[in-house]
């Protein structure tokens, strides 16, 4: 029996690959189809340069997600306390954390860059699944194709992000120089199946150069051009999005929930602590500046695109 001065904290490294595990188990005890994804995985498969992952990434099936995430509640996980914000693209994620756990676990029902079905998706990555062991547990994961389409969406979402332009980089290089033909041949053939051609178009080209890469809709396509430009503020832009559209009222009532934020929504770990009056002017202010600057950035993306 461990006694009280044998105990330490967890650290970030230590918790972050204890999560990966615990979620395989979690999800192989409820009889739930889950992939851990991007992290470990990617380092796995030599896709990324090795660092200490902040969290842990899993992408559930989006018909037991809620079962999932029940699992995790259970066993004294929770979501941190924050309102629902408007965002350029969908939500495809809920962050949950733990007060013994310094990590988060992400827990996916989607992901941005496949625009088919969700469930169409999953499947297809399942079909491919492989295996790897975290933590002495044997965890469920995409295979190699697939979790470099994975790494490579991630990044082009995110691209304004130096780290990001290499974590392309790193991925497209693996692609090129250290895929045999047929995992090229799978990364291509997920591509077409979860409709991420468009998007993938820059690394297509180079394994398999020609061909019609437009298989989204012009929707589609604008969000996640929008997403490129303007990611980096993509809270404050998803506000004036969403406030773009209603009639009058709900456009008032979107702009007035922009500008300002109860104090006892305002995003924090303990559900417990309410912020002071003063911490929350804080918070207020600290808001309003970013969403200014990301306010005229976007303006004046606007006026490049009219002139």
């Amino acid at each position: 029996m461990i006694g009280e001065t044998n105990t330490r904290a967890l650290t970030l490294e230590d918790s972050a690959i204890l999560a990966h595990a615990l979620t395989g188990w979690i999800a192989s005890s409820a009889g739930v189809r889950a992939l851990a994804i991007k992290g470990p995985v990617a380092e796995h498969y030599q896709l990324r340069d090795p660092w200490v992952s902040a969290d842990a990434d899993i992408l559930v099936e989006p018909s037991r997600f809620q079962v999932f995430c029940r699992e995790l509640e259970a066993r004294g996980w929770r979501q941190r306390v924050a309102r629902p914000t408007p965002s350029i693209l969908e939500s495809h994620s809920t962050t949950y954390i733990h007060p013994d756990w310094p990590c988060d676990i992400d827990v996916h029902n989607s992901f941005p860059g496949f625009f088919e079905d969700p469930s169409v998706v999953f499947d297809e990555l399942w079909c491919k699944r492989g295996t790897m062991v975290v933590a002495n547990v044997a965890i469920t994961i995409p295979s190699r194709p697939a979790s470099a389409a994975i790494g490579a969406l991630h990044a082009l979402r995110n691209l304004s992000v130096p780290r990001h332009q290499r974590e392309l980089a790193f991925v497209t290089r693996a692609i090129v120089e250290a895929f045999t033909d047929g995992e090229r041949s799978e990364f291509l053939e997920l591509a077409r199946r979860g409709r991420s051609l468009w998007v993938l178009t820059d690394i297509i080209e180079i394994i398999a150069p020609g061909g019609t890469r437009v298989d989204v809709t012009p929707e589609q396509m604008r969000v996640w051009v929008t997403n490129l430009k303007y990611g980096a503020d993509g809270s404050a832009v998803g506000w004036l999005m969403a406030a773009s559209v209603g009639s009058l009222r709900q456009r008032v009532a979107t702009l007035a929930a922009a500008i300002w934020v109860p104090r006892d929504q305002i995003p924090r770990n303990d559900p417990a602590v309410v912020p002071t009056r003063r911490d929350a002017w804080a918070h207020q202010l600290i808001r309003w500046r970013r969403g200014a600057r990301a306010l005229g950035r976007y303006l004046a993306g606007q006026a490049r695109r009219g002139s």
